[in-house]
């Protein structure tokens, strides 16, 4: 048995890991098919988002079952509220975005369209804009984490019975294609809730990887892109695709905190710990920090400015090595703006 600071260490590396290979993966963004890194690039997309729904599973206290209230505070004050901020301060800066080039310049907003976008991102999460990519994430693991607490309670708390019936419902959804109207509920945050279950299982069952599992899960992460073909995304799944997605995203998950686990016994990292602590800024601005690498490529190669919109990274040159500097930047940046935010803050008390 691990304790409890080791534990949180160990979660807290595994998210940091987490949103590294997620601003890589966005770094070398859909390579072309004859690319070295396109195997390496779909491995990732079959882990790297089921890994944050299966640790907030792996967090999730029973203690909340009995003050519903406070679980749904806690998930409103921790996911909707950081989304609603971002979301409504990158649509006051949309036509901004669109003067710079980010954005194309025939995608002006009227103040009534601003309005609008305003109000549904307030009301039913919805989020438009390049710039607002991965917000699909927080809208899913808040539905996610509801879906998945509502019927721990139903199934009176048998992890087991919750876990498959969250995946019925799943299948049910991607099978007929059911939106909930006006939240646009899909299949998706079913399966959220199901990776969340399944998050719950692993911590409550102490699940551990000997040598010979860590060995079968990297050897079924190999083979994922010959299984999942083109469904490796986690928001582009079919009825069918769904129940083989669920065991490379399981195995991923587990080997990055195998890995987490192993790196906390050798040694604490401050740096790991502030960005496993700090994920969600990495979330929210690493697009936006990708253009000052694509503004150095434009002005290094003479391109037009206008090359500057295209999302999210410049295809033809990261390849050539600059999706390293993609990568350091899309990471960098968030957490110096997180880091100095929080400098000033404590100086102000």
């Amino acid at each position: 048995m691990i304790t409890s600071d080791k534990y949180i260490n160990a979660v807290t590396y595994t998210k940091a890991i987490g949103i590294m290979l997620m601003v890589f993966a966005h770094a070398i963004d859909n390579p072309p098919a004859d690319n070295g890194y396109l195997i390496l690039w779909k491995i990732i997309y079959t882990f790297h988002m089921p890994l944050f729904f299966i640790m907030s599973g792996y967090c999730f206290k029973e203690t909340y079952l009995d003050n519903s209230l406070l679980f749904l505070w806690r998930k409103i004050k921790g996911i909707y509220i950081p989304f609603i901020a971002y979301t409504l301060v990158f649509i006051a800066l949309h036509n901004l975005l669109c003067t710079l080039h980010i954005y194309e310049s025939t995608d002006f907003l009227q103040p009534k369209d601003m309005l609008l976008r305003a109000v549904r991102a307030v009301t039913i999460m919805e989020r438009k804009g390049a710039m607002l990519g991965t917000f699909w994430f927080l809208r899913e693991l808040l539905f996610g984490n509801i879906f998945f607490f509502f019927t721990l309670k139903l199934c009176h708390r048998n992890k087991w019975i919750t876990t498959a019936f969250l995946l019925v419902l799943t299948e049910l959804f991607a099978v007929t294609k059911f939106c909930v109207p006006g939240f646009r509920i899909t299949y998706l945050s079913f399966f959220a809730a199901t990776f969340i279950a399944i998050g719950h299982i692993i911590r409550t069952t102490d699940f551990r990887l000997n040598t010979w599992w860590k060995i079968g899960f990297g050897l079924t992460l190999v083979a994922t892109e010959v299984m999942l073909a083109d469904q490796f995304r986690m928001d582009e799944q079919t009825p069918v695709s769904i129940l083989f997605y669920i065991l490379p995203a399981v195995a991923g998950t587990m080997l990055v905190y195998e890995f987490s686990t192993w790196l906390n016994r050798m040694k604490q990292s401050p740096i790991l710990t502030f960005v496993g602590r700090h994920t969600l800024s990495v979330m929210a601005l690493h697009f936006l920090s990708f253009k000052l690498v694509s503004l150095l490529i434009i002005c290094c190669y003479g391109l037009p400015i206008e090359s500057l919109t295209e999302f999210p990274i410049l295809r033809d040159y990261a390849f050539h090595g600059w999706w390293l500097l993609y990568t350091f930047v899309g990471l960098t940046i968030p957490l110096l703006l997180t880091f100095f935010r929080t400098l000033c803050s404590k100086n102000q008390r």
